[in-house]
């Protein structure tokens, strides 16, 4: 997923939950997303926003630092050995025979929300 999807989804969601008039725990509860990802998309909205009405330059988005794989056995792709993707607090854990194109679309989705 992208970024902009990602954006596009949760501006849905922050309309979604903005009609529903439900607190934050009984939306959250309901739609299965943690209460955390709805605090972090609503304070980015607010700055957002008040960025546009400023005529400030959102905020690129910075390189990321923290992406950095550990592999036992010798390092080949035939070792047959786990291989852990970090990605911030996330921890991914790749076999031997994996889908390559499953895991590409992980590590996507996972870099998005970090």
């Amino acid at each position: 997923m992208t970024h902009t999807m990602n954006q596009k989804i949760w501006s849905k969601r922050l309309k979604d939950f903005r009609a529903s008039g439900q607190s934050k725990s009984a939306w959250c509860e309901e739609n299965k997303i943690s209460k955390s990802a709805l605090k972090y998309w609503l304070k980015k909205e607010i700055h957002e926003k008040a960025d546009a009405k400023s005529g400030r330059a959102p905020k690129a988005r910075e390189p990321r630092n923290d992406l950095f794989v550990l592999a036992t056995g010798d390092g080949s792709a035939n070792a047959g050995e786990v291989v852990y993707i970090n990605i911030g607090r996330a921890r991914i854990e790749a076999r031997k025979g994996v889908d390559v194109g499953l895991l590409a679309a992980v590590l996507e989705a996972a870099s998005s929300l970090c």
